[in-house]
């Protein structure tokens, strides 16, 4: 079977948190700690400091939380043993990414990308930096990460699978003939042109199409394998929020533009619902996905709707920046802190204080 046909028959990925073994609640970073919060009352379980302040958002993979500092400091932290290693790593640091299995860490700079051995914290491959990049993808079924350069109108994949064919990115003659010298496939960047740089970037949930926001109102969908265009959308203006979610047995993806909810194909930027949530004055600001529904924060109102895109609950709740689903509980940051809800019903369990005003939920 060609590659891919394989990922066509994969089934689509549940866009919910799995669950990990022996998890006891979420863990929050707020200042210089790590804490373990009891689901039911938020009292402390466990607790990790650090030798620093993160400034970087943080990455949770499995058991393992990357933390680093923008002049290069890297740290690990096991949540289960409360081990850490650290490492130094070269350039002003931007964003950290691991691989969806866990296996790489990308480190990128303004000047040079790091792909790190997580076993071992060393470097197991470079490539120079685009510069400025937009927060980048982890794309578990193409075993690849996927990076989009601010100012330059093209996408960079970095190949994470040892099996990743040789390619060549010269002229039409050197591939049909060999003549030119390929890139390794392994551990390899493949750059890929487009018309117009790239403004925002989200993957489809088990394909290899992602959806792209080249200039305020147009979005494309990019076939990664085929690597060209499968189909264009204008928008009414810039969407403010977007998720990936499971809709009537297909993934969409669903854009906040305005006060208006609006869900598109990701197979060929079709245009499937939409539909206007409130007064115009209240623009959509989150979106969170999962099998189960869809949460929208409106204005200061924040929404469940269910698979048919119905209400079933509607909570006050002003100021959130932030959405997270953890088992059968929502959380939402706002400037005081985070507040717990009960994911069916939208009833406020609690609320964990944190003076951090980034801080960050890993769940």
């Amino acid at each position: 079977m060609k590659r891919r046909h394989l990922l066509q028959a994969l089934p689509a990925l549940g866009l919910a948190p799995a669950a990990r073994a022996g998890d006891q609640g979420p863990w929050l970073l707020c200042d210089q700690e790590l804490l373990q919060l009891q689901p039911e009352t938020l009292q402390v379980l466990q607790r990790h400091a650090l030798p620093w302040r993160p400034e970087l958002p943080a990455q949770r993979q499995g058991e393992t939380v990357w933390l680093a500092r923008r002049s290069g400091e890297l740290l690990a932290l096991d949540l289960r043993r409360g081990t850490q290693r650290q490492q130094q790593l070269e350039g002003e640091l931007q964003q950290l990414l691991p691989s969806a299995d866990g296996v790489w860490l990308l480190a990128a700079s303004a000047q040079v990308l790091q792909l790190i051995d997580t076993a071992t914290l060393r470097e197991a491959a470079r490539h120079s930096s685009p510069g400025a990049l937009l927060p980048a993808l982890a794309l578990p079924a193409r075993r690849s990460l996927l990076l989009a350069p601010r100012e330059r109108a093209e996408l960079w994949e970095l190949y994470l699978d040892p099996g990743a064919e040789d390619f060549y990115e010269g002229l039409v003659h050197d591939f049909r003939f060999g003549e030119g010298v390929p890139t390794r496939g392994f551990l390899g960047r493949r750059r890929m042109a487009l018309p117009a740089p790239v403004q925002a970037l989200w993957q489809h949930p088990a394909h290899f199409h992602v959806a792209l926001l080249q200039a305020p109102q147009q979005l494309q969908m990019f076939n990664l394998d085929a690597r060209r265009p499968a189909g264009r959308l204008t928008l009414q203006a810039a969407p403010q929020a977007a998720c990936s979610w499971q809709w009537q047995g297909q993934p969409v993806l669903v854009l906040g533009v305005g006060h208006t909810l609006q869900l598109v194909s990701f197979e060929r930027a079709e245009g499937l619902w939409q539909q206007a949530l409130g007064r115009p004055s209240e623009p959509i600001t989150q979106l969170l996905g999962n099998e189960e529904a869809l949460f929208v924060q409106v204005g200061t109102r924040l929404l469940r709707l269910d698979a048919g895109l119905q209400p079933q609950a509607e909570q006050a709740l002003p100021g959130i920046d932030a959405l997270h689903r953890v088992g059968t509980q929502l959380w939402a940051r706002s400037a005081v802190g985070w507040t717990q809800l009960d994911a069916h019903s939208l009833r406020p369990l609690g609320v964990r204080a944190c003076a951090q005003p980034a801080s960050q939920l890993l769940g």
